[in-house]
């Protein structure tokens, strides 16, 4: 969502798409790189350059930091156990659709997720991070979600999985 914030300026309705990222927890990102969520409204009114100004600032302060840049810009879509019995994912998939081309559905997840009940094309369990419902940890079955609310008031979920998709060991912070 940070990336596609820093290019917010190309999108048909920014001001709609902002708040829709705020809803969804750029907030807490944006103000960590200095970026005031309330000035957000005005550069849009203002139009593309003003938008832009803002964003390239945005996009400053985060290469500045570190090690930040090359972070996020590595992070993959999904990754998986060179057995390919576990697969990693942001969000979800849709299991009706090939893994090459779930591209956005990694990181926005779908309700066809929630409905797997058998492996996806060969892996035995998809494990993902975030679920934008918040409906907390499910560990079991082949479709396994460990958000435990962590940014919006939950704890840190940390899993340890085996080889075979079993569960070695968990730590909530």
């Amino acid at each position: 969502m940070w990336v596609k914030l820093l290019q917010i300026q190309w999108a048909m309705q920014p001001a709609e798409t902002f708040d829709w990222m705020m809803a969804h927890g750029v907030d807490a990102t944006l103000k960590a790189y200095g970026g005031n969520p309330a000035e957000a409204g005005a550069k849009f009114r203002a139009g593309v350059v003003v938008t832009t100004r803002w964003t390239t600032e945005l996009r400053e302060t985060f290469v500045r930091h570190a090690g930040h840049y090359d972070f996020v810009h590595g992070l993959a879509s999904a990754a998986y156990t060179a057995d390919q019995a576990l697969l990693f994912v942001n969000a979800g998939l849709d299991p009706g659709k090939p893994l090459d081309v779930q591209n956005d559905l990694f990181w926005w997840g779908t309700p066809a997720f929630e409905a797997l009940a058998e492996g996806y094309a060969g892996f035995r369990r998809v494990v993902r991070g975030y679920d934008a419902e918040r409906r907390g940890p499910r560990l079991d079955g082949p479709a396994v979600s460990i958000d435990a609310g962590c940014g919006f008031g939950g704890s840190l979920l940390a899993v340890c999985f085996a080889a075979d998709g079993g569960i070695v060991d968990q730590v909530r912070i």
